[in-house]
């Protein structure tokens, strides 16, 4: 049976229940173990991932010159940001609730999926009619058509992905990942070596999203067939429901931490928003870890919001530990190493953002410490709150850019985000207190 009654779950058979029985008394160490080694996978993927993208980036900047690689940016920006709109936040939504309820897995799988496709059907219309209501160029209206048909496979893909991040098997979400880089790079490198030009090069990224799918797939068809798709309208509504506040929290999350960039180059020009980024990238690299460890814990803590506050206490100040540990010595090699870090990297000309690297290596630190806070948050039922203090803190992030940036340039951006991380801090520290203070209001 593939859809959902009301109640959201399923009768469970007597090996089901002795196994969720195994799973929820599991010790807190065997689940930081799973934890340790789901992140190393993940780690190990982002860095592949970003290997990979930096020498695609580059292959198509030198070999579509100046004026096509831009076109290709944008359409792939633009696709980009539909693609957020037809995930509507379902993803980490998937991926908390199979957490807490694995027996159900296929029955969510059936119904996301569905809905995803759906969702990807309206993004696709609504993008195709605002590229036509701008009155872009038909060359750039065939590449939009054509790079929008990946929010069709990324539906799918996205949605068996999470339940695999969901059981808390990342080596197959880590390896997906990775395969979805490393066949963008094959089929881009076919593409430039046949001379296909623009369009024919997104074509091949565009099919380069079948290879990992299949992959995806298949590893699922070896555990058991694969649910077929099913709408229940009632279902979709509960979902999206609980979805919509993770969907925010990811446009505030951008908003957040690339606000700066818009802005500095509005008020003080490229250059400056050149010297500010080029620390930014930094610091970007540098919180892949605290991350990966949070997508590593999450199944694990969606699972301890209903079933033990005390295990749910113990992991968060254990992952809090952790990060701080992790915090200090990255933010003091930034402090020390800033100057020939920024000089082997990007050049005297650069010189400037040694300052800005500096004081980014703070707030750098005080993002560790606040991931812990995410994790635990994000992971819960009361996502009302967390949008509304989210909302306060960015607010404050953009108020203190507006104020810092004229006076200050990149160093007052700098500020600003030392500034915004420490209200965060501030805000969220005891909001998760109190909540872990409080036992559940129920366990399943």
């Amino acid at each position: 049976m593939n859809e959902l009654p009301a109640g959201r779950s399923l009768p469970h058979s007597a090996g089901e229940s002795r196994l969720r029985a195994r799973e929820d008394g599991a010790p807190l160490r065997a689940t930081f173990r799973r934890a340790a080694r789901n992140a190393l996978w993940l780690l190990l993927s982002q860095g592949g991932v970003r290997l990979l993208s930096f020498v695609v980036g580059t292959l198509l900047a030198r070999s579509l010159g100046v004026a096509d690689f831009g076109t290709y940016t944008f359409v792939m920006t633009y696709t980009a940001y539909f693609g957020i709109l037809a995930d509507a936040g379902l993803g980490r939504y998937l991926i908390r609730d199979v957490a807490r309820d694995r027996v159900a897995a296929g029955a969510y799988l059936s119904q996301i999926t569905a809905l995803r496709l759906a969702l990807a059907a309206a993004a696709y219309v609504l993008m195709l009619l605002l590229a036509v209501a701008t009155r872009s160029a038909p060359e750039r209206l065939t590449l939009i058509a054509v790079a929008g048909t990946s929010l069709f496979t990324g539906a799918v893909a996205g949605a068996v992905a999470s339940v695999f991040t969901a059981r808390e098997e990342m080596h197959i979400s880590a390896l997906f990942t990775f395969l979805s880089s490393m066949a963008t790079a094959l089929f881009v490198l076919a593409a430039l070596a046949v001379g296909v030009g623009l369009l024919g090069t997104v074509v091949a990224v565009t099919l380069a999203n079948l290879p990992p799918l299949g992959f995806l797939l298949t590893m699922w068809r070896r555990q058991g067939p694969l649910p077929a798709p099913r709408a229940s309208l009632s279902f979709w509504w509960r979902a999206l429901r609980a979805s919509y506040a993770y969907a925010l929290l990811g446009v505030i999350g951008v908003v957040y931490f690339r606000i700066d960039a818009l802005m500095l180059t509005w008020m003080r020009g490229p250059e400056a928003n050149g010297i500010y980024q080029a620390a930014y990238r930094l610091l970007d690299a540098v919180t892949d870890a605290p991350g990966v460890i949070v997508a590593a814990m999450f199944p694990a803590i969606a699972r301890l919001h209903r079933q033990s506050r005390a295990e749910l206490r113990r992991a968060y100040l254990t992952v809090l530990t952790v990060l701080t540990l992790l915090g200090v010595p990255v933010m003091l090699a930034l402090l020390l190493f800033a100057d020939p870090v920024v000089r082997l990297l990007y050049g005297a000309e650069y010189a400037p953002s040694v300052t800005v690297l500096r004081l980014l290596a703070i707030a750098l630190f005080l993002i560790f410490v606040d991931t812990a806070n995410t994790m635990v948050l994000y992971s819960g039922d009361e996502l009302g709150t967390v949008l509304i203090l989210s909302l306060g803190t960015t607010a404050a992030n953009v108020l203190l850019n507006l104020i810092l940036i004229p006076r200050y340039s990149y160093n007052g951006a700098a500020v600003a985000t030392i500034a915004s991380t420490v209200l965060s801090l501030l805000i969220f520290t005891p909001t998760v207190l109190r909540y872990l203070a409080r036992e559940p209001a129920s366990s399943s």
